[in-house]
């Protein structure tokens, strides 16, 4: 029976071992002096020796993993964090809701033919109040750098009839 089988070999090196070992054998594959990358082979053997393991044993073994730090939050990151997740949920179940409600309709028989009658009944409705064409017209070439074009985009009157508008105005002036 050999070494490696008596033991699992990651219970031979400590997991600071284990760190150091497998720095140094990331030295001595990345320096770039030679003299360094012989030291570090060095020590990563004399590692091994003094656990009884070759170094290709002790390569083997799993380099040790930091746990993931935990975030530090404030307590107004806390708080905003719990309303956004609240949001979330409320916002999910509102869209589960709206299914069922929806699943439970065609169910009780609204079909395709029926949507378009109801949604022609929900259409947003503009308010009669408007400011004649004219006066909004000169309300715009007075309080606004507004080119002429754009003022006749905007008012529906041709682009003529506001300057007419604008030259009777200064002439009355």
């Amino acid at each position: 029976m050999t070494r490696s089988q008596e033991r699992p070999i990651s219970q031979d090196l400590t997991t600071e071992e284990r760190r150091r070992f497998h720095s140094l054998l990331k030295l001595a594959e990345a320096s770039e002096y030679p003299g360094e990358r012989e030291n570090a082979m060095a020590a990563a053997k004399r590692i091994a020796a003094r656990k009884g393991l070759t170094l290709e044993e002790a390569a083997m073994t799993a380099p040790p993993v930091k746990p993931p730090e935990p975030v530090k939050q404030s307590p107004r990151e806390a708080e905003l964090a719990r309303h956004v997740h609240m949001m979330d949920h409320n916002l999910h179940m509102a869209k589960q809701q709206r299914e069922e409600a929806m699943e439970a309709a065609r169910q009780r028989g609204l079909d395709a033919e029926e949507r378009p009658q109801r949604q022609r009944n929900n259409r947003v409705r503009r308010s009669t109040a408007r400011m004649p064409s004219e006066m909004h017209a000169w309300k715009l070439v007075t309080e606004t750098t507004l080119p002429y074009r754009e003022i006749s985009n905007i008012t529906g009157l041709d682009i003529y009839q506001i300057i007419h508008m604008k030259i009777r105005r200064l002439r009355a002036a």
